[in-house]
């Protein structure tokens, strides 16, 4: 169980590394969750055993450090993705308030009228 610890642990950090933070993190809390519970499991044994408990507690360690780095990672994401969800919200009301003012605003008639000024000022293809 010390070894399986280990290597989960390693697969664990490796995960929280891959460019696809939602899966990553899940990936990777998972598999240093178990990597943590086995760790824990095989240290109890192997101690009771008289046996070497060091892959039991690397796997253990690696199992809490990856467990907090996806946390983090995990709650990165979730804000990043609120926030972009409240900048597109902010977006789209600016976009429905232009479109209520309608052409009657001033600076939508400012605008209509440099565009037919620059229309008028461009060449024209023969």
């Amino acid at each position: 169980m010390g070894i399986a610890s280990l290597v989960l642990g390693i697969i664990g950090l490796v995960a929280m590394l891959t460019p696809i933070p939602f899966f990553g993190a899940i990936t990777g809390i998972i598999l240093c969750l178990l990597a943590m519970i086995l760790g824990i499991v095989a240290r109890k044994n192997l101690a009771a055993a008289q046996q070497p408990t060091g892959a039991a507690t690397a796997g253990m360690i690696m199992g809490i450090i990856g467990s907090a780095m996806g946390a983090v990672v995990l709650v990165a994401c979730i804000s990043c993705a609120a926030c972009v969800g409240a900048g597109l919200n902010e977006a789209g009301k600016t976009v429905d308030n232009r479109f209520k003012e309608g052409t009657d605003s001033p600076a939508m008639k400012k605008a209509l009228d440099d565009l037919d000024q620059q229309m008028k000022q461009a060449p024209t293809a023969k």
